[in-house]
């Protein structure tokens, strides 16, 4: 069986791996953090995500202010959520630097592997 690192805070466990791929744009930039969970951080981050984004679908909409306050909005945040032997679940939400700081910090991105910074022009 492999063991894994949390990205949640450091430490190894073992089992199957669930991660949740965190992306989030500012004007034309887009960066994604991988964050690999343990089984209680996994589901700690999942109820934060459902707390906070919704569900994307072929109806979701972008708005131009923040989903928690009404302020302008200055980053949409989404969530790519891959759970064990699940299809992968996708969620979205429109926040103001505030708000979109706050939800990327509670859910430790800066523990996560970054990968590419892309400039969505």
């Amino acid at each position: 069986m492999a063991v894994f690192p949390c990205s949640w805070v450091p430490h190894r466990y073992p089992g199957p791996q669930r991660s949740i791929y965190v992306s989030w744009v500012v004007e034309h930039l887009v960066q994604t953090t991988k964050l690999r969970l343990c089984p209680r951080h996994f589901n700690d981050a999942v109820k934060l995500v459902r707390s906070r984004l919704s569900d994307m679908d072929e109806n979701s909409q972008m708005s131009n202010t923040c989903d928690e306050c009404g302020e302008d909005r200055t980053c949409a945040v989404f969530a790519k959520i891959f759970d064990v032997n699940a299809e992968p679940t996708q969620s979205a939400a429109d926040f103001c630097a505030q708000h979109a700081e706050e939800l990327l910090d509670q859910l430790h991105v800066a523990n996560g592997s970054r990968l590419e910074t892309v400039s969505a022009l």
